[in-house]
């Protein structure tokens, strides 16, 4: 997803940039330690290009979204299912042609939905069967923006940023009728949130920022600090790769897993990393 905002970065988008570079050390092959933290890279994987927004583990095999698609695949990205345009007239009349990150919990798989006029402070999430992804049912959410989503498998509460870049992470009680709960505010902006999944007693970011950055977000707490970085960002320092979704789940190949598009490789790349922390 590119800037929601429409909009060259600005002063405070910059700085916000240069401080993810301050949070910690970046080496040669981009890794990051800050207070204790090791990211490291495990495996990398070439996928279909149109897996371009979102990534969910499913309890067998994998979810992935684009904008008007979703897909399943097995354990080894072998792809299993394809729906294109699995959301009703009804949601696309009302401007809601963009499916962001997804997130599986509950037997369900939801997808963050976003309308473009951000001023109306209206957007909405839907839900699928994870096994044929067909269309469920949907609710609105009173937020501006809503690029990624996440639920708390435990407590059925969702996260969603209000912005693309911000720090307000709005949560609703999903088996209260997605009724809206107090906010956690992030200790940090954090700028181009892509992708957010929750594990651990945290939330998981992966931002499409200068760095390419990986963040941790205290559930309690909301202090945030970058934990690594996906890189693959080219020689002059650009980030012509763009970061998507990402999915935070204990497999054998790591526990972070990030989706990023890369059209002039003609692939998208499942990269999953390894995480220790203090």
């Amino acid at each position: 997803m590119a800037d929601s905002s429409g909009t060259a970065d600005t002063a405070s988008d910059v700085a916000a940039d240069v401080a993810a570079v301050d949070d910690a050390a970046v080496d040669a092959a981009g890794d990051v330690s800050p207070a204790g933290w090791q990211v490291k890279l495990a495996v990398t994987t070439g996928v279909s290009l149109l897996y371009s927004q979102g990534i969910a583990r499913l309890s067998s095999g994998w979810a992935f979204s684009a904008k008007s698609g979703l897909w399943r695949t097995d354990d080894a990205f072998q792809q299993l299912v394809e729906v294109i345009n699995p959301l009703p007239q009804a949601l696309l009349d009302q401007g809601y042609g963009h499916i962001g990150d997804i997130d599986a919990a509950g037997g369900k798989l939801y997808g963050a939905l976003e309308q473009s006029d951000f001023t109306l402070g209206k957007q909405a999430v839907a839900w699928f069967d994870p096994q044929t992804l067909v269309f469920i049912g949907s609710q609105d959410l009173p937020q501006h923006e809503n690029p990624c989503i996440c639920i708390d498998e435990t407590t059925l509460i969702a996260y969603t940023p209000d912005h693309y870049h911000g720090t307000e992470i709005r949560r609703y009680d999903v088996k209260n009728g997605w009724a809206p709960l107090p906010s956690l505010l992030l200790s940090r902006q954090l700028d181009a949130m892509q992708g957010l999944d929750v594990a651990d007693g945290a939330l998981w970011f992966s931002c499409d920022d200068a760095v390419h950055g990986l963040y941790r977000a205290d559930l309690v707490t909301g202090e945030t600090l970058q934990v690594g970085t996906i890189g693959r960002l080219n020689q002059t320092g650009t980030t012509l790769p763009e970061v998507e979704g990402i999915d935070a789940s204990h497999t054998a190949g790591g526990f972070l897993h990030t989706l990023t598009n890369e059209p002039l490789q003609a692939t998208s790349w499942v990269d999953e990393f390894t995480v220790t922390g203090p």
